[in-house]
């Protein structure tokens, strides 16, 4: 083709509002690889990369701090290995790469549930305050992530035997994901069922329903073998007792991340709360759990309060009943929200019972833990007036930098 014949047709691919988006969101992310590739080791990457090191050095022994199956860190090693030397680099490099598969999965999700792919959401997708900072790190989130979601669109497409079998590996992954196993087949069934009981088409889920337990038995096998869930650091991450301290602080996260909409939510939040007599019980009885469960007595939850934002953001809470009060009010707002939009989309009934059952068996209190249950809100959440959607891009673009060099330049970490 003639350079001449050649300009009209970039002309014409560069007028497409979403190319130009996606174009410009690439280019974004690689910048943002470039400044962060040779930073300092920071947080549990000191555990991943060694573990990574081992296997490339031919060392098949597990690092006693490490709590994961170390799927990830397979994976990372088999790909570094063909490029040589150990690289921190080349490690942030394949997890970049992991992220942008991650947006073109989340795309492929947005087209598979409403036909088309909205700009607005795949910028607040990607720029996601607990999402993008983890792109240029060596931790197992963002992987985690990109295989569940994965799933999630082979499950939703009637393709069974993929979904099951990348469920299967989020559980090599981060054994949390087992959670996720559960919820992706009733997520899928409920599409299908449109929220009734209907017999034919549980008949027709029940027919795939033996991959999926196939994958639950490997797991029971791998606890029982293994002798409880976590790998290593079993100490700081027992295998019985149920915490509600990650809940309530993904509600807090919830109220700060969406509060653009939560802000213009309010009126359908009070008439929710007019049409349901329950609302003034069920604020009582998540002050309670509230006030006597939420406590950040993790060790790992006082560690660098000033470095750490989560950690002091903890502190803060518990500083005083007054400001621990304070704090329920946007806590409150979230859970109203909530319910309020899962009348309309009752999947968010779905998504907040296997959040919480996913956030309950984890007593140290971190927002990565949160990753998928807010990846499927972005998802499944109703679109927001326009200008409710362009403040919240605005909001996580700001936001997510901001993170990244804070932790790039050791300012501060998540």
């Amino acid at each position: 083709m003639r350079t001449s014949e050649m300009r009209p047709a970039m002309l014409v691919w560069w007028q497409s509002e979403k190319r130009r988006h996606a174009l410009v969101l690439c280019l974004i992310i690689a910048l943002a690889y470039l400044y962060c590739r040779n930073a300092i080791i920071v947080g549990d990457e000191v555990v991943h990369e060694a573990q990574i090191r081992r296997f490339l050095d031919g060392d098949f022994s597990i690092d006693p701090r490490l709590t994961t199956i170390p799927g990830y860190h397979l994976l990372v090693a088999a790909l570094s290995w063909p490029l040589g030397a150990y690289s921190l680099a080349t490690v942030r490099g394949i997890g970049t790469l992991f992220g942008i598969a991650l947006i073109v999965v989340y795309a492929l999700l947005l087209r598979q549930r409403s036909g088309t792919v909205s700009s607005q959401r795949l910028v607040q997708f990607a720029f996601f305050p607990i999402f993008l900072p983890y792109f240029y790190l060596a931790y197992t989130d963002v992987l985690s992530l990109l295989v569940v979601l994965g799933a999630l669109l082979f499950a939703l497409r009637a393709q069974a035997i993929p979904a099951a079998v990348l469920l299967a590996v989020s559980v090599c992954i981060r054994q949390q994901n087992v959670v996720w196993l559960l919820a992706i087949p009733v997520l899928v069934y409920c599409r299908d069922s449109g929220f009734r009981w209907c017999r034919d088409t549980l008949k027709s889920h029940l027919a795939n329903g033996g991959l999926y337990l196939l994958a639950l038995l490997g797991f029971a096998v791998f606890v029982f073998w293994n002798g409880g869930v976590a790998v290593g650091d079993r100490g700081a991450h027992p295998a019985s007792g149920l915490f509600v301290g990650n809940v309530f602080f993904m509600l807090l996260l919830y109220a700060i991340f969406f509060a653009p909409s939560v802000i213009a939510n309010l009126p359908t939040m009070l008439a929710y709360a007019r049409q349901h007599s329950s609302v003034p019980l069920l604020l009582a009885g998540l002050l309670v759990l509230y006030l006597f469960g939420f406590q950040g007595s993790h060790p790992y939850n006082s560690i660098q309060p000033d470095y750490f934002l989560r950690n002091g953001l903890l502190q803060l809470l518990s500083s005083s009943l007054p400001v621990k009060l304070a704090f329920f009010v946007p806590i409150a707002l979230a859970a109203l929200d909530w319910l309020a939009m899962a009348q309309r989309q009752p999947k968010l009934h779905v998504i907040a019972v296997f959040s919480v059952l996913a956030l309950l068996p984890s007593w140290l209190i971190e927002q990565r833990y949160m990753m998928i249950p807010f990846a499927l809100l972005l998802l499944y959440r109703e679109d927001g007036r326009p200008g409710v959607q362009a403040l919240t891009s605005a909001l996580y673009a700001v936001v997510a930098v901001v993170f990244i060099y804070g932790t790039a330049t050791l300012r501060f970490f998540l």
